[in-house]
């Protein structure tokens, strides 16, 4: 894990928007490990009872994909290997051999993806159908908060890896859940959809497109 943070360190900080203690990290990784250890127990717990997918569904579902992802990709690095110990969480392993089993078959099932240029994605996006922006709708309890108004030219980016590149337009939805955001594009107008959890939107200073 640290080799492949050195590669990306150089770079990292002004992706995330703030320096990296490199110190730091080395120091809070044998507590890293520690709460990995016990998120494993808590998955291993969920899966006790046989089933094969964490809610208990018939397919895997977003909470399967989400927490497979992080496990598989941290599985990888040798510091966290022993954390994945056969005797003490036999179901996580199994799962996660389970689920990577079933998203290599989808792969080879769907074959090669066809190769198409950034022009024809473009046209192809701006023409397509999209949801209707009052489906989402405005909560303005949400905007005050906020303090954004529809119609304003907000910014919206990650409040972690990202930071220091967010998406400016004119916001035309906000719920809870999403905000939606026109954004003028060399092809035309992109809808842009952001999930509220993880995103920071502020009003730009220039408040109207």
């Amino acid at each position: 894990m640290f080799t492949l943070l050195s590669c990306i360190l150089p770079t990292f900080p002004q992706l995330r928007g703030a320096p990296i203690n490199t110190a730091a990290l080395a120091a809070s990784r044998d507590n890293a490990l520690s709460q990995l250890s016990s998120q494993l127990t808590l998955i291993e717990e969920q899966l006790c009872d046989g089933r094969a997918w964490l809610l208990d569904t018939e397919r895997p579902g977003l909470a399967d994909i989400s927490v497979h992802f992080t496990l598989a990709w941290i599985k990888a690095f040798k510091p966290s290997k022993p954390l994945f110990d056969e005797a003490k969480f036999p179901n996580v392993l199994k799962w996660v051999d389970r689920l990577s089993s079933l998203l290599k078959a989808k792969r080879q099932e769907q074959g090669v993806p066809a190769n198409v240029t950034g022009a024809v994605a473009g046209e192809t996006i701006v023409s397509s159908d999209f949801e209707p922006y009052s489906i989402v709708g405005f909560d303005a309890q949400e905007g005050q908060r906020l303090r954004v108004q529809l119609g304003d030219t907000v910014r919206i980016a990650p409040d972690d890896t990202g930071r220091s590149y967010p998406t400016t337009g004119k916001l035309v939805a906000l719920s809870l859940e999403e905000a939606v955001l026109e954004v003028q594009g060399k092809k035309g107008t992109l809808k842009c959809h952001f999930p509220r959890l993880g995103y920071v939107i502020k009003a730009a200073k220039d408040s109207k497109l």
